[in-house]
């Protein structure tokens, strides 16, 4: 016997107590994104039906636009191109939460969904999975597991650094680079507005970070 869930009675209030999963929205330039969620990879109830629940993120409209999935079995994979569902001519970032209409499943057993990057002409095919959040309030990561991606600034490849902020206050950062010896290079005081995400070209950040980098081969 499945209760009711409180989804359904207060669903937008709901949504906000919810730990959705953030990932990096482009659909522009020949250049789009399709988010991949296979239900019931995350969750022991396979039979109950569930939704995805999109709120995108970006200049074209800060405040964010919605956009809900048909109900779909848990067995069932899913998969959204961005463009198909916002249109084109966008690049922001994307929150997503799924959940189940007659079961109160928690939605942190869908935090671990994955999205293409691709190109038209096909140069370009990434697959990457979503950024993590933990809690009915949402909080990053301690130190202890911040990310160290790997660099190279070279005349051939430029670095950027995709960041976002799905907080609703602006956040200050910096950004340093590290050399396979230890030495460390800091870049300027950046700032991200709240809500909003921003491809930084690292070379702009962090100055002189192509010669300093010369003697590693540029990693």
């Amino acid at each position: 016997m499945e209760r009711e869930s409180p989804v359904i009675d207060d669903l937008a209030e709901l949504l906000k107590q919810y730990s959705g999963a953030v990932a990096w929205a482009v659909d522009r330039g020949g250049l789009h994104s399709r988010l991949n969620l296979v239900p019931a990879a995350f969750t022991r109830n396979r039979r109950g039906p569930f939704q995805v629940h999109l709120t995108l993120y970006s200049d074209r409209q800060p405040e964010g636009e919605t956009w809900v999935s048909p109900q779909g079995q848990f067995d069932k994979d899913l998969r959204v191109n961005l463009g198909e569902v916002f249109g084109g001519g966008f690049e922001g970032y994307v929150e997503v939460v799924a959940t189940s209409p007659n079961q109160d499943l928690r939605p942190q057993h869908y935090n671990e969904i994955w999205c293409d990057y691709y190109s038209d002409d096909g140069r370009i095919h990434l697959v990457l999975p979503t950024i993590q959040f933990y809690g009915s309030v949402k909080r990053t990561l301690g130190g202890q597991s911040q990310i160290w991606p790997g660099m190279m600034a070279t005349d051939r490849f430029r670095p950027r650094l995709i960041t976002i902020n799905p907080y609703q206050n602006a956040i200050d950062f910096t950004v340093s680079a590290i050399s396979p010896t230890g030495e460390s290079k800091q870049g300027q005081p950046l700032l991200l507005p709240k809500k909003s995400q921003r491809r930084w070209d690292v070379e702009d950040i962090v100055p002189d970070l192509r010669s300093w980098l010369a003697p590693h081969a540029g990693i």
